[in-house]
């Protein structure tokens, strides 16, 4: 390799790693909401609509803060239309999943500027082969495809899509513990595709593997309320762009707070979160989210 495109990346790496993980706003992991491991009633459709807002601050290469690098924010409105099934004599669900929004940077440098649009289309398809509805117990597992809808220009280091294909692999387990209160946990893998035009010069991206653990505690109050907090570890995620390293290891850990109400027509979630650690990219200072769901 050129040991001019070597010192050009070295130069750029961190200015890039903004722009990696400010694409879309979205979650390294395939989050949870509290209760979705539980399995559906079978012939049930849902309509889920979200307004999520992200505010990033400063941004860190291999545990070290970067000075002089810009902060940034997204919104983003995402629909989910779902239905639930049997398949092979065990309950099953399946969802589509888009969001349009914008993601924004304040002071960019040279080209790091926002963009507006549709982002990529996530796909799942999930299975419960253990569904206990008396004791509240269920082991479930879903496998997710993410499309490359969203919008991309090479000319542009920040991107509502992502430009290739990924897949996901995740499992879930949720339980009652006592009477108002359950335990939820998952473990996922996200496999990324290569985007063969990275940059204006059309360079080759790879990112490994991201593993993430996922871990919840929900207090039903009432029939009608509910409190519950997340706590999320991801490893792994390294990136490099022809075969040069621009990120390492993301060792990303976050949380996030949730509260219920249950209404005869519907479920609204408002839900707070951000980052507690993050060892490569940009510190996500904030996360605010407001869901509705509803069943027919």
């Amino acid at each position: 390799m050129p040991a001019t495109f070597r010192a050009t990346t070295a130069r750029c790496a961190s200015l890039l790693l903004t722009a990696l993980l400010l694409t879309s706003g979205q979650a390294a992991a395939i989050d949870l909401q509290p209760g979705e491991i539980a399995a559906p009633p079978i012939g049930i459709r849902i309509v889920q609509s979200s307004l999520v807002y992200n505010e990033f601050g400063d941004t860190y290469r291999n545990d070290e803060r970067v000075a002089g690098l810009p902060e940034g924010s997204s919104l983003n409105y995402q629909i989910r239309l779902g239905q639930s099934f049997e398949l092979a004599g065990m309950p099953a669900f399946a969802y589509a999943q888009t969001q349009v929004g914008y993601s924004h940077v304040e002071s960019s440098p040279g080209n790091l500027q926002g963009d507006s649009g549709l982002a990529d289309t996530g796909l799942l398809l999930a299975v419960w082969p253990y569904a206990d509805q008396e004791n509240e117990t269920y082991f479930g597992i879903g496998a997710y495809l993410i499309l490359p809808t969203g919008s991309y220009d090479h000319d542009r280091l920040i991107n509502r899509g992502e430009n290739r294909y990924r897949t996901a692999l995740q499992a879930g387990y949720q339980t009652r513990l006592v009477d108002g209160l359950h335990l939820a946990t998952a473990i996922d893998a996200l496999y990324h595709g290569d985007n063969d035009e990275f940059t204006a010069r059309k360079l080759k991206q790879e990112k490994d593997t991201l593993y993430t653990l996922q871990l919840g505690l929900r207090y039903d109050i009432n029939r009608m309320f509910s409190l519950a907090g997340n706590y999320f570890v991801t490893e792994g995620g390294h990136v490099d762009v022809e075969g040069v390293e621009v990120s390492g290891n993301e060792k990303l850990r976050r949380y996030q707070l949730t509260g219920v109400m249950n209404l005869p027509y519907g479920r609204i979630f408002l839900q707070y979160g951000g980052d507690l650690s993050r060892e490569n990219g940009p510190f996500e200072e904030h996360r605010t989210i407001l869901r509705f769901l509803t069943t027919f």
